[in-house]
């Protein structure tokens, strides 16, 4: 018998699970109480373990039964159970309290740190992006669509245009001109 932790505290139940389907029940039951162990010297050999990280429970060529009992309780496919706990001390108790809470405190302070840095490269990569956008500037970013209706630029092109002393007798082309006059009307 042994603790993972602590010191063997209390013997709760123990017995002999005398079929294979149940011999990983661990307490008394209907199936198993008549397969209970009963030799007077069990119950000091179990109590012997308490206190103790581990206990060495030698039963070989002892037998666990003083008065006779049904075969199946001492087949081979027989298999001996004992429910104990494991109790620990205050001391024990702190120091895996203080491990455990620093365990926790970096993973937190990992968690943070990862997440500020995903923040961080988040943010860079939209000023690259920014910047980037900056660099590959072309016409498109600055054109602006004014639509003109067809009838607008041709009195456009009669009144203005060709009027007298404008810009089709300065030998300038339409577009040219059109630019220039909405230029300097807006």
């Amino acid at each position: 018998m042994s603790c993972p932790y602590g010191t063997v505290g209390q013997i709760y139940d123990y017995g002999v699970n005398a079929d294979v389907v149940q011999k990983y029940d661990c307490m008394e039951n209907t199936l198993n109480a008549a397969c209970k162990p009963n030799a007077s010297w069990i119950e000091p050999g179990l109590t012997a373990a308490v206190g103790l990280e581990s206990h060495l429970f030698i039963f070989e060529g002892r037998h666990l039964y003083d008065t006779p009992v049904d075969h199946s309780c001492t087949d081979k496919y027989a298999t001996l159970f004992v429910q104990y706990s494991c109790v620990q001390n205050y001391d024990e108790q702190a120091v895996k309290y203080e491990q455990i809470s620093l365990a926790v405190a970096t993973a937190v302070l990992i968690a943070f740190l990862f997440t500020v840095s995903i923040r961080y490269m988040y943010q860079g990569g939209k000023i690259v992006q920014l910047e980037w956008d900056m660099a590959t500037v072309t016409a498109g970013d600055f054109a602006v669509e004014f639509p003109i209706k067809k009838q607008g630029y041709l009195d456009w092109k009669e009144h203005v245009y060709r009027a007298a002393g404008g810009p089709f007798e300065n030998g300038e082309a339409p577009a040219l001109a059109l630019k220039k006059f909405m230029k300097h009307e807006i």
